[in-house]
């Protein structure tokens, strides 16, 4: 059994453990218990099923016993850098690694989460039973973090993923060769960024974009990993510029996707998922630029992807995210070009990509609701161009899903909660009925609270509660909400201001101010409400004089 120091390396905070001794004999006892059914059993990596569940119990007691009431990952992290050498047989941590991989094996072929389960107790087994010193370590710690990564694709628990990442984290702080502090790099920038986007933590995002560059930089030009990792970096960029608009994280990123495509490929496989990723970054460029070449790009690459999967895939009723991801994103690059160009065929080629790529995304997959909203977003959109009422509930019922199944700490909530209130207010004009616009009103209410604090769409979305509360109001002659469609009128222009993003802007907002006010005055006669209307009035000319100075 491995022998463990009661002092500290490094700045490392010891661990409180029972007494020594008695720890050493029930891992002793408990490590004979599985290597002797291990025995018992043959996991060798041929073809045939192996039936895991004899195992679960003696592997699960080994590891109780290493982790006591503890966080796992937290202690796991720590053993890392405090383990001395340990005295167990080599043969017998190598069947524990056969066990893990053969079982890892089996979830890839079955999607059986009791044998994902079991190969990560497995990998944590011969992790914490092996010494840090071993030539292997680092290869075990690093199947590790893969399998970790893969519990949570496959049950959606955030655990495996802060255990990956606090493990990975400590780990590469320990020496190792070029190779493998590249992988273990690139697998923790892929744990922080799933991180990021089940809870919207920002510093993950920092710190999954500065780990997959250190990944890049320990990865030699001729590595065969080159380009899955130029394609991770660039996909964190990516999301990195949707949040914060940096364009240097774009432009990078379509720089890195195109050296992607360009390098030695292996399959049809490897070269379908660059053309995707290069689509990506294009969109976001023709976003920025409004460059239509782009975006023709974008299109071209998009259905590349698309065509080189396998017939047999994109027709299957078999569920599968990748091939979901391509039809995806085509769908949603012919919804841009609908945008621009106005032509229906655009929109219906798009929701019918969408639609299948829905029909082919597990619904515990990360990218499923995502995918639920922009499918809702396009009959939205074919609603308002065709009027035809079933596009227009489907939108609804699909936003109603992505709403609820959204964190409200998720940065889209409150993007989400605006366009659901946006189709409500749709069928509210289409059939009048007032509960469509309360359920309106009340979802823009929430979605305006969510915003933080100086968002740009800030102004916007308190003119659009402001509208509709006007509306409410004039049906209702409640006072109470003219009183709030003018305070949120007020707000919206106060936001517009603060954020200064042109006269356009401020003119309309404060015209809309002008417009409640009014209602007020000529329903109440308050005279305060027309030395205000004057006053925005004059506002209104002196920024058109000042407009016009300009030109």
């Amino acid at each position: 059994m491995p022998t463990r120091r009661s002092e500290s390396i490094g700045s490392e905070a010891s661990i409180t453990t029972v007494d020594e001794a008695e720890q050493d004999e029930a891992l002793n006892s408990a490590w004979k218990a599985l290597n002797s059914m291990l025995q018992n059993f043959s996991v060798a990596e041929d073809h045939t099923h192996f039936d895991s569940r004899p195992i679960r119990e003696p592997l699960k007691n080994l590891l109780d016993i290493f982790f006591g009431e503890g966080k796992r990952a937290d202690k796991a992290a720590a053993l890392l850098v405090r383990k001395a050498e340990t005295t167990i047989n080599p043969d017998c941590l190598n069947q524990l690694n056969i066990l893990g991989d053969k079982l890892f094996s089996q979830y890839q072929q079955s999607g059986e989460v009791d044998d994902l389960r079991t190969a990560i107790s497995a990998a944590y087994g011969s992790v914490l039973l092996a010494s840090n010193s071993s030539p292997h370590q680092i290869s075990r710690v690093n199947n590790l973090v893969v399998f970790l990564l893969n519990g949570y694709k496959g049950t959606g628990e955030i655990t495996y993923l802060d255990e990956a990442i606090s493990i990975a984290q400590k780990a590469v702080q320990l020496p190792m060769a070029e190779d493998l502090i590249s992988s273990l790099f690139n697998n923790l920038g892929t744990a922080l960024l799933s991180r990021f986007e089940a809870t919207g933590n920002i510093n993950d995002l920092e710190e999954a974009a500065s780990t997959a560059q250190k990944a890049i930089e320990n990865t030699p030009d001729n590595s065969p990993d080159l380009a899955p990792r130029l394609r991770n970096l660039s996909n964190i960029r990516v999301r990195r510029y949707e949040l914060t608009d940096n364009e240097d994280d774009i432009q990078k990123a379509v720089e890195m996707t195109s050296k992607a495509i360009n390098l030695p490929y292996r399959d049809n496989t490897e070269l379908l998922g660059r053309y995707t990723d290069h689509s990506n970054a294009l969109m976001r460029l023709y976003a920025l630029e409004g460059n239509a070449e782009k975006l023709e790009s974008a299109i071209f690459m998009a259905r590349k992807a698309v065509e080189l999967t396998p017939q047999h895939k994109a027709d299957s009723v078999t569920q599968d995210p990748e091939v979901a991801s391509r039809a995806s994103n085509l769908g949603s690059l012919l919804y841009t070009r609908f945008g621009r160009t106005g032509d229906k065929k655009d929109l219906d080629e798009a929701i019918s990509e969408v639609s299948k790529a829905f029909g082919q995304m597990p619904p515990n997959h990360l990218h499923y609701v995502h995918l639920q909203h922009n499918l809702g977003a396009m009959l939205f959109s074919r609603y308002e161009k065709t009027g035809s009422g079933k596009d227009l509930e489907d939108a609804i019922s699909n936003a109603n899903a992505v709403v609820r199944n959204t964190h409200p700490s998720s940065p889209d909530f409150a993007g989400r909660l605006k366009n659901l209130s946006c189709m409500l207010f749709a069928k509210y004009e289409s059939n009048s009925k007032t509960e469509e616009l309360d359920r309106a009103i009340r979802y823009m209410k929430m979605a305006t609270e969510a915003l933080p604090k100086g968002h740009r769409n800030t102004a916007s979305q308190r003119k659009r509660l402001s509208e509709m509360l006007k509306i409410r109001y004039k049906k209702s002659r409640d006072l109470c909400d003219l009183e709030e469609a003018i305070s949120q009128a007020r707000m919206a222009v106060q936001a517009i201001t603060e954020a200064g993003p042109g006269t356009r802007d401020l003119v309309d907002q404060l015209q809309h101010l002008g417009d409640v006010l009014m209602i007020r005055y000529q329903d109440t006669n308050e005279k305060k409400d027309l030395a205000e209307i004057n006053s925005l009035a004059e506002e209104l000319e002196d920024i058109a004089g000042d407009y016009h100075a300009d030109l």
